[in-house]
């Protein structure tokens, strides 16, 4: 099927030679744009579901606008979160009024739609303009992308970014694509792979060194000063968060690979049939615009990049599904197109209208009871945050005394809902943590901080307070305990230091 010329055929009608926007596609794009806004914001008020590090970002920026300081303790400046730039941009915006994961949920927002502008601007040489939208809606209803776009993380911003870039060198737009592999480069590190694709691509298509370096040194400009800023704030070049979790998860690149295949092609939904219409689209859509080649590269750069690195969790993993998504949605936007052109040859002139619009309308119906499926998923995990890790949170924020020092390893939802101190494992906000658990497991290098640090609490699970070496354990008294709604889920205890008799208020 990949060799039938579903895009390049004239006399199908299926492509698009006309380099002009109606007015009607700009209606049916802000149609689909708007459609997928209204998943997003249902999404976020039906499930309430925000993802553990967004809360990290929500407590850095929250003290970011009472206290100025783009940390998340205010007696030690460190860079905690995975993309710091975000975490300033959500500053900002709490700054000014926002609450901060209304802030950082609504960046989510606007950067996934962008990605679906930008999507629009690929496909639409490639198929007519109705199939370029049902395209854009392939990618912005997928489930996932629903619920990472309102997750509360950099991720959909990074996402644009990347996409701005690597559809920039589509449309031959270096300017645009170096612009935007900037960015990439500057919200997180591993962005570098998106400035060094888009300049090989841009050197490959224009072979002109002067008119690549003409783009290439403001985008090296912005990246280098952006870093250099961040050294001299932090005293890193790299985030805290991304030195830490190198030192804390032990790297198995083999465990690596197959935990993430099974994030990509079994835990998401329709994940396998995306890909299997991912693979029928790249050959002809390569062959009419071989630029989709570094899409590609890319796509795959990043996954033998992440087989190298921590065992992180599934968002990280969300970027390129973009790229996926783009060509399974040209795929799907011939199928519906071939399928409502032979409907039209048997139908009515006056229902022709109508039928025109039903493949997009097929799509959204699908999405809807596709999300509504995945929401319900993503609704029993926040039922769970919020009677457990966001509970003990709140209770720490009303029993601890200002200024007592909180151990845990899960710094998101407990940390968002007090102001106390904390430190941490692997030491995202405890910058000394890392040389000390260097090389020793989570339980050693659990020991080993509390002994160092003697917090005043320990906000665990019950797995991790059970098995604490008796040594540190006796120094601190089971306090109270958060069960989960359901038995197979953690339980998270609080545990207190026990006075000695030098310290005791009696």
């Amino acid at each position: 099927m990949g060799d039938v010329a579903v895009f390049h055929s004239e006399a199908t009608g299926l492509s698009n030679t006309d380099d002009r926007v109606s007015w009607s596609e700009l209606g049916g794009l802000g149609a689909i744009l708007t459609i997928a806004a209204g998943f997003y914001i249902a999404f976020w008020l039906w499930t309430d579901w925000t993802i553990e590090d967004a809360m990290i970002v929500g407590r850095i920026a929250r003290q970011f606008a009472r206290h100025h300081i783009l940390s998340f303790n205010t007696d030690q400046l460190v860079s905690s979160a995975t993309s710091p730039p975000f975490a300033l941009m959500v500053g900002l915006l709490s700054l000014l009024g926002a609450a901060p994961l209304v802030a950082s949920k609504t960046l989510g927002v606007i950067g996934t739609l962008t990605v679906g502008v930008y999507i629009y601007g690929a496909a639409r040489p490639l198929v007519r303009p109705r199939g370029a939208i049902t395209a854009v809606a392939v990618y912005l209803l997928l489930p996932n992308v629903v619920a990472y776009t309102v997750g509360g993380m950099e991720t959909p911003v990074y996402t644009a970014s990347c996409a701005i870039a690597l559809f920039g060198c589509l449309q031959g737009k270096g300017a645009r694509a170096l612009g935007g592999a900037a960015a990439a480069a500057v919200l997180r590190p591993d962005g570098a792979m998106v400035l060094a694709v888009v300049t090989a691509s841009l050197w490959f298509q224009t072979r002109q060194i002067r008119k690549l370096a003409k783009w290439l040194l403001p985008a090296l400009t912005v990246v280098v000063t952006c870093y250099t800023a961040h050294w001299m704030v932090y005293g890193s070049p790299l985030p805290q968060s991304m030195l830490a979790k190198w030192d804390g998860y032990r790297v198995d690149p083999l465990m690596n690979a197959g935990h993430y295949l099974s994030q990509l092609y079994l835990a998401q939904p329709v994940a396998l049939l995306l890909t299997l219409l991912a693979l029928v689209g790249i050959v002809p859509a390569v062959r009419r615009q071989p630029a989709c080649i570094w899409l590609l590269v890319w796509y795959v750069l990043y996954y033998m990049a992440f087989v190298l690195r921590a065992p992180l969790f599934a968002w990280y993993l969300q970027p390129p599904m973009f790229v996926l998504a783009f060509f399974a949605g040209l795929t799907v936007a011939i199928i519906l197109e071939r399928a409502t052109l032979a409907v039209l040859d048997v139908a009515p002139r006056r229902q022709m209208a109508a039928i025109n619009w039903l493949p997009l309308a097929l799509v959204v119906l699908l999405a809807a009871g596709g999300n509504a499926f995945y929401a319900r998923g993503r609704q029993t995990m926040a039922t769970y945050e919020r009677t457990v890790r966001a509970a003990a949170g709140q209770w720490i924020g009303q029993h601890a005394a200002p200024g007592e020092v909180v151990f845990t390893e899960s710094l998101g939802y407990i940390g968002y809902y007090n102001d106390q101190p904390f430190i941490d494992w692997p030491g995202l906000v405890t910058p000394d943590a890392p040389s000390r658990i260097r090389g020793v497991g989570r339980q050693a290098g659990f020991a080993r901080i509390i002994a160092a640090k003697q917090p005043t609490w320990l906000a665990i699970r019950d797995c991790e307070w059970r098995d604490l070496e008796p040594s540190v354990k006796r120094d601190y008294t089971l306090v109270t305990e958060f069960p989960p709604p359901r038995p197979v889920e953690v339980k998270y205890v609080i545990a207190r230091r026990t006075p000695t008799p030098a310290t005791s208020t009696r």
